[in-house]
């Protein structure tokens, strides 16, 4: 089986008899980097927000002993990887919102600067070149800004509005497109699908999930993406779906 990440709170799971990670912890970035699978941030549900970084051994089959970065102490952080190091923008911490902007190697991070504006539960996606933030939510509630981060250049750039505000919903780039599926704002749970023509420069509308959901995870194999898991009105678990290039629905 490939290797998938996927929680309805963004937890890691690697494949069907890959061990839980020692730490219990939602909300948490899952990203690979040069170093190997890491699991990144979150919150324990007792009160804290879990500074422990957790690396998956893939030759033992292991999590390896935690070790702590105070300043990646964050739950709802945008994560995306590129050239080896994911990038965690963002997200909820002891400090409220966070608009800071890190990259870790997966063993030692490093400072990249602020996002124009703080936020959580964005979704974030690469090209491996840009990184595209969207949605999320501040203390105002629901966003719907798009925004597009150069990571030599170390530039923000504003992009059009997403159609509609919302969090926790995922984000891919995929064949000269951004895709934003699903996530939540206040009427619920969304099954919207839309996609950013990124030479156009404009948003198209694509065929909506079978099922709203918010809080999924994606996995792209075999010119598909995948979508696992997630969650229904805050209470249900999702079933799985894909979207192909037909925009087109199956349920697995």
């Amino acid at each position: 089986l490939p290797k998938i990440s996927a929680n309805a709170y963004g937890a890691l799971s690697i494949s069907l008899d890959t061990p839980q990670p020692n730490i219990p912890r939602y909300g948490a970035s899952a990203a690979e980097t040069s170093e190997g699978i890491v699991l990144i941030g979150g919150y324990d549900g007792e009160g804290q927000y879990v500074a422990q970084i957790e690396k998956y051994d893939e030759t033992t089959n292991k999590w390896l002993n935690p070790f702590p970065i105070t300043s990646l102490a964050r739950a709802f952080q945008g994560s995306v990887s590129v050239a080896g190091r994911a990038y965690l923008m963002g997200g909820y911490g002891n400090n409220g919102i966070s608009k800071e902007v890190y990259s870790f190697n997966g063993s030692s991070y490093k400072y990249e600067g602020q996002m124009p504006a703080g936020a959580y539960a964005m979704g974030a996606a690469s090209d491996d070149a840009d990184i595209y933030t969207i949605g999320g939510v501040n203390n105002d509630g629901y966003l719907s800004d798009f925004r597009r981060y150069n990571v030599k250049t170390k530039v923000w750039q504003t992009l059009p509005d997403l159609p509609v505000k919302c969090g926790y919903s995922k984000a891919a780039c995929w064949n000269g497109f951004v895709y934003v599926f699903g996530g939540a704002n206040e009427s619920g749970c969304l099954s919207d699908v839309y996609r950013f023509n990124i030479a156009e420069n404009q948003w198209e509308t694509c065929a909506s999930m079978n099922i709203a959901r918010s809080h999924m995870e994606i996995y792209q194999a075999n010119d598909k993406l995948y979508l696992l898991g997630g969650q229904v009105n805050y209470t249900e678990d999702g079933k799985d779906g894909i979207i192909n290039q037909l925009n087109g629905w199956t349920a697995l």
